[in-house]
């Protein structure tokens, strides 16, 4: 699916968009912090919730990235 060009209230909502459609997303500060700290309880083989995945997903799914990438699932 591929959403057409739109008019952007902002240059940074332009540049965001550009960007998801390139498949680079882009989330805030604490987001990332939390991507990072998941990361580092994996790697180090502790337990990370379903819900702390679920909440990063839906961060960066529910931006312009959402808009022209789907999320896999896997079952």
């Amino acid at each position: 699916m591929i959403i057409p060009e739109q008019p952007f209230r902002s240059q940074r909502e332009a540049e965001e968009d550009n960007l998801a459609r390139s498949g680079f997303a882009v989330v805030s500060a604490e987001t990332m912090a939390r991507v990072v700290d998941v990361e580092r309880r994996l790697s180090a083989g502790l337990p990370v919730s379903a819900e702390e995945c679920e909440q990063i997903l839906y961060a960066v799914y529910s931006g312009p990235y959402g808009d022209h990438h789907r999320a896999k699932v896997f079952a």
